[in-house]
């Protein structure tokens, strides 16, 4: 009986073991597609190490998601007009095997696996530096009102950018925002914040009933499924880890409430 217990467990492990590394490998091979909102609008301020560290993040974002043929990743702007605002640049990666590959020799195999890595590090060394450049670029405040902050308006973008998307597709968004939302007749957190977590929370619960009156298609929230949420906030681009904690939890309820998962970092 002893000796069944422990073949039953070994079995068991097994299966767990198989199921985990088959569920890798599927993931591994899905299809990859990303926003990445960068904020324009006044509040956030950005010191030079934050910079860096934010310019380090961001290339490890191109990094770990554009590897394959067809991943793809699109950069908005956060400002006054986020809902309505135009894709400032769009990359999908082209870069792909031979079509006959299987019927190369195995040098010629190699050959083309190292080309292939060649061709997809030099796509990522374009994106990232096009990336770069647009996180220090200013506003253009003719047509990006810098004086609010329409972060609710990104879920807008999120919604439409990811209904054309295959529903295989692995989904990030990425934030480098100071996340304050700050719009006429909504919320303001440039003056004020809400008084502790759970206070947070209650806001959010409430604001998620705005946010859908004002985007009906949003109550539709398949295609926000399995959607990862990943927020850069620069420490110093709010007073204190009080109001970093407050923001965390607004926005983890607000986006959780959509189906997504929040990480702030």
């Amino acid at each position: 009986m002893k000796n069944f217990k422990i073949t039953f467990l070994v079995f068991v492990l097994f299966v767990q073991s198989c199921t985990e590394e088959t569920t890798e490998t599927q993931t591994l091979m899905r299809n990859k597609a990303v926003i990445i909102f960068l904020d324009k609008s006044d509040s956030p301020h950005f010191t030079a190490k934050s910079l860096n560290n934010l310019r380090n993040k961001l290339i490890n974002v191109v990094s770990e998601n554009l590897n394959m043929c067809n991943d793809k990743l699109a950069i908005y702007f956060i400002h006054e007009n986020t809902s309505s605002c135009d894709l400032y640049q769009s990359f999908k990666i082209s870069s792909t095997l031979p079509s006959n590959f299987s019927q190369l020799n195995p040098e010629d195999k190699e050959r083309a696996k190292r080309q292939l890595q060649n061709n997809l590090e030099m796509e990522k060394q374009l994106i990232s530096k096009v990336l770069l450049t647009a996180l220090e670029l200013p506003a253009n405040k003719e047509n990006q009102t810098t004086n609010g902050s329409d972060i609710w308006g990104s879920l807008h973008v999120c919604h439409k950018f990811f209904s054309e998307t295959d529903s295989s597709t692995v989904k990030h968004v990425y934030y480098v925002s100071d996340m304050l939302e700050c719009m006429p007749n909504t919320v303001n957190f440039y003056k004020k914040m809400p008084e502790s977590n759970p206070d947070a929370i209650e806001i959010a619960k409430q604001d998620c009933k705005l946010i859908m009156q004002m985007w009906p298609e949003l109550k539709d929230t398949r295609c926000f499924a399995g959607l990862e949420v990943n927020v850069f906030i620069p420490r110093e681009a709010l007073d204190d880890d009080k109001s970093v904690s407050r923001m965390e939890y607004y926005w983890k309820t607000i986006f959780e409430k959509f189906g997504a998962t929040y990480k702030q970092n």
